[in-house]
């Protein structure tokens, strides 16, 4: 099954390929149940949840939960087949009863892909022993680093996107094809899409993962009519209203920030732009800061920057600018007019120009095409970003695109991993949205992205802290050192 697949090839380690305890995984077809080294089928067609063969299926699939080993000889026990039983069971809760065989798709996801998370849920159910040491530490073993995965298997898992991997690896430009077939993969061609992702991924940031924190220094109170956004002039969302931050607040969150293993500390203004006494306000913040916190990576997103602004920030400690060019130059008069693309590319040039470093992304799901993501993935590339957050729209009642659907958690994952390929050496972000979105699948995103946001957005509740480093070592990553 997809998700078993995945996990298991990304926990593998060569060396251990060949051994029968790590190399077995049950492959689930429509009259058979076999053990057998990792293998894709291609017309998966199953029994229905209470047929006879799936309670058979979940007996032997439980069994094997019990002897499976995925790391075992190498201290890591517990952490795939935790993982799994973790997803399968969240992510059962919320799937619908009945599966179809044809590969109908169910909340975002094909039938067959929700089938394995429910069989898998059921497995778990069914077992009655775990280790003694998988018991104590909730099916994950902290006992040292999981193996890390060599991006030259990681290559050959890519199979058909093994290509794009190879140009983003030397650093060429995806072909416009190579690139609409990410978007376009099939459900049974993740696991291949997301180890080509994988492989650029370790070539530039290895197995870490950068914790960033976001400070909504002001709230509401903005002229500008973006769709997506509960601070807009249009927007009736019920959130929090509130002038700028203090200095003394905005570095007190800063000291927090790194308390808790943030790397970059990012704040931010609800604003078309900022004025005068704002660019001052965040110098003073930005000086304090660095004074007491040399080593935090400082952002500031205030919105569209006059000339001179971009120069007085970097002066006094800046170092990143974020300004997202959200979507494609097409799709962009869909989502505001107040303001123009072409306003925000010439802010993310001017702060290039003023030697900052470029932070700009998108927000997936808003309505744009498959080509509308290739083409704004190009031009975050043709700018140079050095930082991309890929935000997934998450609907705000009250806000213009309040009533879409959120996308599916494979979407996004493709999503994230064409971003990985077309901008192999910039920091890619899995940011807002990510955890309604991504929902149990959101682990996986860490397989193209090498940063997360933790403790929420600007109106937006998220993922903890404490449950973000979970997540990250329960895969064998390790978070950046600040």
């Amino acid at each position: 099954p997809h998700l078993a697949r995945l996990v298991y090839e990304f926990n593998r380690k060569e060396e251990h390929i060949v051994e029968k305890r790590s190399a077995s995984l049950l492959i689930v077809d429509h009259d058979i149940i076999e053990e057998k080294n990792v293998k894709a089928r291609q017309n998966f067609c199953p029994p229905e949840i209470g047929h006879p063969k799936a309670q058979v299926l979940s007996n032997r699939m439980a069994l094997a939960f019990e002897r499976l080993d995925l790391g075992h000889h190498v201290r890591q026990r517990g952490a795939a087949v935790g993982r799994v039983g973790d997803v399968a069971e969240g992510s059962e809760q919320r799937l619908e009863s009945g599966t179809g065989r044809g590969g109908e798709r169910v909340h975002g996801v094909s039938c067959e892909f929700a089938y394995c998370l429910r069989i898998l849920a059921e497995a778990r159910r069914r077992v009655k022993r775990w280790p003694p040491r998988l018991r104590r530490s909730g099916g994950r073993d902290r006992g040292g680093p999981m193996p890390a995965l060599d991006p030259r298997a990681a290559l050959v898992q890519a199979g058909p996107y093994r290509a794009a991997a190879e140009r983003a690896l030397d650093d060429r430009p995806l072909e416009r094809t190579e690139a609409l077939a990410v978007l376009r993969s099939p459900d049974g061609d993740l696991p291949a899409v997301l180890s080509a992702a994988f492989a650029v991924r370790a070539r530039h940031f290895g197995r870490r993962v950068k914790l960033c924190v976001l400070k909504n220094a002001r709230s509401g109170l903005c002229p500008e009519d973006c769709g997506y956004c509960s601070q807009s002039a249009v927007s009736t969302a019920d959130i929090d209203r509130y002038r700028l931050r203090p200095v003394p607040e905005l570095v007190a969150a800063a000291r927090q920030a790194v308390a808790r293993g943030a790397g970059r500390y990012c704040m931010v203004v609800s604003a078309r732009g900022p004025s005068a006494a704002d660019v001052a306000h965040f110098e003073g913040a930005a000086r304090a800061i660095r004074a007491e916190l040399p080593a935090l990576e400082l952002c500031v997103s205030l919105g569209i920057l006059a000339d001179g602004q971009a120069e007085a920030l970097r002066a006094a400690g800046v170092d990143f600018v974020n300004h997202n060019l959200n979507t494609s130059r097409r799709f962009y008069p869909a989502i505001c007019s107040t303001h123009t693309y072409d306003d925000r590319v010439a802010t993310v040039e001017r702060a290039k120009r003023a030697g900052l470093a470029a932070c700009s992304g998108v927000i997936v799901g808003m309505g744009e095409t498959h080509d509308d993501l290739v083409d704004v993935a190009a031009a975050l590339r043709e700018l140079g970003v050095q930082s991309l957050p890929v935000n997934f729209l998450h609907p705000i009642a009250g806000t213009p695109l309040g009533g879409r659907p959120a996308l599916g958690a494979a979407d996004c994952l493709r999503a994230l991993a064409l971003f990985r390929l077309t901008n192999p050496r910039a920091e890619i972000r899995a940011a807002g949205g990510r955890e309604r979105s991504l929902g149990d699948a959101q682990p996986l995103a860490l397989l193209a992205a090498n940063s997360i946001f933790v403790d929420g957005y600007l109106t937006t509740p998220g993922q903890a802290h404490q449950d973000a480093v979970a997540m990250i070592e329960s895969l064998g990553f390790e978070v950046e050192s600040a």
